[in-house]
């Protein structure tokens, strides 16, 4: 999902999508980015897009939308966002980024 300003310039992204598992009961979603150009922020777009993205999850059927932000340390307005629009915290994440040597 794209937000757009009034001439059609990105302003924010939230690319969205869908998977299924045992652990999360079915159906359910990933956030892979959350990103608002920082001259917007503040102005309600990158809540608009988490509005749209849980809107896109009850129409699709998930039972969550999951999402892996920066380290609360790191980024603590970027954590603050996901945890006003009520995203609890499920865990530690892990990544295999070397997958010729793994």
């Amino acid at each position: 999902m794209v937000s757009l300003d009034h001439s059609g310039r990105p302003t924010g992204i939230i690319p969205l999508y869908g998977g299924s598992s045992v652990y999360a009961g079915g159906k359910f979603g990933v956030i892979l980015e959350y990103y608002v150009i920082p001259e917007t922020r503040s102005t309600g777009i990158g809540k608009a897009l988490l509005e749209k993205a849980k809107k896109v999850g009850r129409t699709r059927g998930w039972k969550r939308i999951e999402v892996t932000p920066p380290n609360e340390k790191e980024s603590s307005q970027t954590y603050r966002v996901y945890m006003g629009q009520g995203f609890g915290q499920i865990g530690p994440g892990l990544k295999l980024e070397d997958l010729e040597a793994a």
